[in-house]
């Protein structure tokens, strides 16, 4: 898939005009990871991560669990 042509398949931005869609699309960074890599975390900046293709796991640790 072109990267940043996945956008019509987020239902989140299916409101969005078409203008606002190529503004998003210049906001995008695609980036590719393996099993096992850190996507983000605690320290990580906010930002939106969209899976396009895969899954992700999200883990939230407490002191009890250390």
């Amino acid at each position: 898939m072109k990267n940043k042509d996945y956008i019509h398949r987020v239902p989140l931005f299916n409101d969005l005009s078409n203008e606002g869609k190529e503004y998003l699309k210049s906001l995008l960074h695609h980036k590719a990871f393996n099993k096992g890599d850190l996507i983000f975390s605690p320290n990580s900046q906010d930002e939106l991560i969209i899976v396009v293709l895969g899954q992700m796991k999200v883990y939230k640790l407490n002191k009890e669990s250390l």
